[in-house]
């Protein structure tokens, strides 16, 4: 190559270098490694927020793994050492005992691994945390239900399907179910905790509650898809109660569209996994983020569910733009594409 070439084509790199940095688009980062640790990685609605943290995550020119998935407080801790040891940069969890693991977020703190939670208020050792509503919609839900029943001439006697308490978002939920259910007047004729977190955990609570009340029961509150879905399965003879769930994902979904479930708290879980990782990345460029970052659910019945755009829907999308806005005092993250909510 003459001189004269070579010079021309090195000022066309540092020009075409120079724009890049200055159009604000993420710069291929490979030695950066961020690592989810999901509460359970079966669960459809988890799936999708795994998924999605990965698709930003590529995008933004990071490597991306999933470590453990099992749903097990001791299994996390594994997860955790193996995360250390890996020597990642950054750790995203959703911690089912935040208590129980606070040993391992201090072995990773002392190595300089920062960590983001998920419904982790309060927590130590998070670097920032990402949060739902999961109360106030479960009570809304609850309080729709109980006037569908009030409707149909039927009164609200309610067996409440709970998630393990000692797993923050899912104590909300059981909490918010509660007390919907005295704001509407509800008789609660029995709560237990659905111990295995999927619809064949759920499936024999709710048969054991059909032989005691039978028709009595008119309503069946779920804190979750999977544990819906098992309660709709126990529906035989005259024992027809109504069931709601929360999450969004599709079998709950399809579930609300043939009428069998009567409502559905729709988790924003693709926009939490893009957030999480918009975040992972802004730390590590040493970039301002947001502490606390909130995320609305959308409640779904059968006259809406229609215009709802499924997890599979959002992640085959374009990678979202995320920017974070503050509304009541709190932190809301905004994506582009907006698929509502």
């Amino acid at each position: 190559m003459k001189k004269g070439a070579a010079v021309l084509v090195g000022i066309a790199a540092l020009v075409a270098s120079a724009a890049l940095a200055g159009s604000g688009a993420a710069q291929p980062k490979s030695t950066y490694t961020i690592a989810f640790i999901p509460p359970v990685l079966a669960n459809p609605a988890i799936k999708a927020l795994n998924d999605a943290i990965q698709k930003k995550a590529q995008a933004l020119g990071m490597s991306f793994q999933t470590i453990g998935g099992q749903y097990s407080p001791q299994a996390q801790i594994v997860a955790m050492d193996a995360a250390i040891q890996k020597k990642v940069n950054m750790i995203l969890i959703w911690p089912l005992d935040p208590k129980g693991i606070q040993p391992s977020f201090q072995k990773a703190k002392a190595a300089g691994i920062p960590i983001l939670g998920i419904w982790s208020p309060g927590v130590p050792n998070v670097q920032a945390n990402f949060m739902y509503d999961d109360g106030p919609v479960e009570a809304t839900i609850v309080k729709q239900a109980a006037a569908e029943l009030k409707k149909e001439g039927k009164p609200c006697n309610a067996g409440i399907i709970q998630g393990i308490p000692v797993v923050n978002i899912l104590n909300a939920r059981n909490v918010g179910m509660a007390q919907g259910a005295k704001a509407a007047g509800c008789t609660i004729l029995e709560q237990q905790v659905n111990q295995q977190d999927n619809s064949s955990g759920a499936l024999p609570i709710v048969q054991a509650w059909k032989t005691k009340y039978g028709s009595k029961m008119t309503a069946v509150f779920a804190y979750n898809d999977p544990s819906a879905l098992g309660a709709i399965a126990a529906r035989s003879g005259d024992f027809q109660p109504l069931v709601t769930g929360m999450n969004g994902d599709s079998d709950g979904i399809a579930a609300v569209k043939a009428g069998t479930l009567y409502a559905d708290g729709a988790a924003p879980n693709v926009e939490v996994g893009e957030a999480m990782a918009q975040v992972a990345w802004d730390i590590m460029n040493h970039k301002s983020y947001p502490k606390t970052v909130w995320f609305p659910f959308e409640i779904l019945t059968k006259a809406n569910v229609g215009g709802y755009a499924s997890f599979s829907q959002r992640l085959s999308g374009p990678v979202m733009q995320v920017s974070f806005v503050k509304k009541g005092g709190k932190i809301f993250a905004e994506t582009k594409p907006n698929y509502g909510g």
